[in-house]
């Protein structure tokens, strides 16, 4: 009898361990979930990138791909003829080391920006409008969707100058002068409304390949710790208040492969025990590559990044960093 028992006990343990060997493959090759930010709908089940049926297609928002999406599943963004501006957040781990979460950003554009009604410029002596803004956070103004270089202000306690088309923040308040002929709604002026694109909130085991994000009111991917086993790769960022990446409070990080441009502060900012790790990252235009508080660690491993295939680089012509002071509280 106890010979059998030990037999039965070797066969239900070698069927559990196959069970658990059928249980991760299974989740290793977990469909993907699917989102298409113009003809995906939310009560699709974002099984299939194109509509198949009453209920087969691609989701509309990241945030349903998110609830949907299986532990160790991928979620694969569709390029479509307009950027993403859903900016979302992955507040819960939803993957292992071995099989993490892989959000696949496929080269789409994200933009953090959005136009300023006209109604919101007051005029001012000498053609200069200021903007009204019940929010005066540190902004940047973008005409038609190209970003426009501001005129500094330094230290000065008097408001700069402007030349025909230039821009200022000053004592947290927006200036701008248009040309002498043109009206301020032929300028199409935006500014930055969203503080993040993507935000890792407390999460492990998360993947964001191939981003393409500008015009961040902060910074472009945020992880917010305790978090292990966050991968940033393949992505392209440019024009953040503050920074490309920022990661804070426990956080284990590897960014590869990325480039990132014009940002206010630095390229990457970590602080509160965050173990960074660089490799083959460009950064530009930038007053630091990377601003690591004391109890943080950086290995920086050297190399270029290459750009992704969709899409040129976003690369922002006469570039000057002037928001300094503006975010001086954000770090």
């Amino acid at each position: 009898m106890r010979l059998y028992s030990l037999r039965g006990s070797k066969a239900i343990c070698c069927l559990v361990l196959l069970s658990g060997i059928g249980s991760i493959s299974r989740l290793s090759a977990a469909t993907p979930i699917y989102v298409d930010n113009r003809a995906g709908s939310d009560s699709y089940n974002g099984r299939t990138p194109s509509h198949q049926g009453p209920s087969l297609g691609p989701v509309r928002s990241i945030q349903t791909a998110l609830r949907r999406v299986s532990p160790g599943g991928t979620i694969i963004l569709l390029p479509t003829n307009a950027p993403y501006t859903e900016d979302f957040t992955i507040n819960k781990t939803l993957g292992s080391p071995r099989y993490p979460l892989v959000i696949e950003g496929n080269g789409v554009e994200f933009v953090g920006f959005q136009p300023i009604n006209v109604e919101a410029w007051q005029h001012e002596h000498s053609g200069t409008y200021r903007l009204i803004d019940p929010n005066p956070l540190a902004v940047l103004i973008y005409s038609q969707g190209n970003l426009l270089t501001p005129a500094l202000s330094g230290d000065s306690p008097d408001r700069p100058s402007l030349e025909e088309g230039e821009w200022t923040q000053w004592k947290g308040t927006v200036y701008f002068r248009p040309g002498l002929k043109q009206s301020i709604d032929s300028y199409e002026l935006s500014k930055t409304v969203r503080p993040a694109a993507i935000v890792v909130d407390r999460a492990s085991n998360v993947v964001l390949r191939n981003f393409r994000i500008r015009g961040y009111g902060l910074d472009a991917i945020q992880v917010r710790g305790p978090a292990k086993g966050v991968r940033i790769e393949g992505c392209e960022i440019a024009e953040t208040v503050r920074a490309g990446v920022a990661a804070f409070t426990n956080v284990d990080l590897e960014v590869k492969g990325c480039r990132i441009a014009a940002t206010g502060t630095s390229g990457v900012i970590v602080d509160n025990y965050v173990r960074l790790g660089l490799e083959s990252v460009t950064i530009e235009e930038s007053p630091e590559r990377v601003v690591a508080g004391k109890t943080s660690t950086v290995d920086d491993r050297g190399g270029e990044a290459l750009p992704i295939a969709k899409g040129p680089f976003i690369r922002p012509v006469g570039w000057r960093s002037h928001l300094s002071e503006a975010v001086e509280g954000h770090r």
